[in-house]
């Protein structure tokens, strides 16, 4: 019986899930294994989940997979930008005090993109999108499913919420 629902519930979103997993990423292998990690969430859950709030579900755990992948994407960014840096500080030592300024920035955005997330998920999005995957405010609001009207004013205030919060620390940067 679970398994006749769940192939239902697969045939009829499947498509759904895919292609909104495609137009947020742009990668085809990638759409494919977080289609895979939904449809598993949504086989280990499916009795909890009442009938009316499946397709919610199933894009909300979409996203929330997507923003994941994003997220350790920038991970590595980040780990990998430290591995140069710290070749280059091998090479020239006199760049100490620019690496230093470098690893201080990059724990400062670390911070601030994690209060972000835990203050207000809507700027987090927003800031990620424009200010670190570096979208143009068109791609942003369509890759949030969000106009431009309402793009803008969340990025307005979550530098007004990041000036204030960290002040000078952030004009510093």
């Amino acid at each position: 019986m679970k398994e006749k629902k769940f192939t239902e519930v697969f045939n009829r979103y499947n498509c759904l899930v895919r292609k909104l997993v495609i137009s947020r990423t742009g990668d085809w292998m990638l759409a494919e294994e977080i289609c895979q990690q939904v449809f598993l969430s949504y086989f280990e859950w499916m009795d909890k989940i009442e009938d009316e709030l499946i397709q919610p579900w199933l894009l909300l755990t979409a996203k929330n997979l997507i923003r994941d992948n994003f997220r350790k994407q920038q991970v590595r960014r980040n780990t990998q930008s430290m591995e140069d840096m710290s070749d280059v500080a091998i090479v020239c030592d006199d760049n100490a005090e620019r690496i230093i300024k470098h690893v201080a920035d990059t724990m400062l955005t670390e911070r601030i993109l994690s209060e972000l997330y835990e203050r207000r998920k809507e700027w987090y999005d927003v800031v990620v999108d424009v200010c670190i995957l570096e979208m143009s405010y068109e791609e942003a609001a369509k890759h949030l499913g969000v106009t431009m009207e309402v793009l803008r004013a969340r990025l307005f205030r979550a530098r007004k919420y990041i000036r204030k919060k960290y002040g000078k620390e952030y004009k510093e940067t």
